[in-house]
Parts: structure tokens; sequence; C-alpha cells
């Protein structure tokens, strides 16, 4: 049954138990509306405190392993030959060519 026909039915019932008295019907109506509108709530509140709650959701966090950057290893770097040295090399070598 629609919501309208429940105001309908009340509000003659709400009639029929004034003594069928014309005059009042907008009354009539109105208190139907709320007594129908009262149970329909009254319905709905009951439903959802039967309904189970549904558990609040609760995020897991989830750790990430970092792994650390590894730098591709480098050549080992050369060592420059200071000019000094390198003027002394060619000595050395001319000292040593001498002596054989």
């Amino acid at each position: 049954m629609d919501i309208r026909s429940k105001i309908e039915k009340r509000a003659y019932e709400l009639f029929l138990a004034r003594g069928a008295r014309h005059g009042y019907h907008m009354q009539d109506w109105i208190q139907a509306e709320k007594e129908v509108m009262a149970e329909i709530d009254a319905q709905q509140k009951a439903q959802k405190k039967a309904e189970p709650k549904a558990e609040p959701k609760v995020e897991q966090k989830v750790e990430q392993k970092v792994e650390p950057k590894v730098e591709p290893k480098k050549a080992p770097a050369q060592k420059e030959v200071e000019p000094e040295q390198k003027k002394a090399q060619p000595a050395k070598k001319r000292a040593a060519s001498k002596k054989k």
C-alpha cells in the first residue's frame, strides 16, 4: 500500500472516530499524515538498527622495501704524472741508456 492510501485510510478512520461529522476533513487529513509518516520513520529506524553495522575500514599500511641504490663501479682512476716527474723520467732513461 502506498503512502497516500495509508493516509486516506487513517483520515477516514479519524472521521469515523469523530462520529462522521463533516467539516473536519483537513484536521483529519493532517493528523493522518503525521501518524503515517511517524510510523514509516519508526520502521526505517528499526531496519537500520537491525542491519549489521559494517566494520570501519582499516587501511593496512604496506611497507615497501627500499633497496639502496647501487652505483656502477668506476674504473680506478689513473694516477696522473706530475709535470716534474715527466721531466725527470726522460733524464733517467737517458742515464740508463748511457750506462749500457
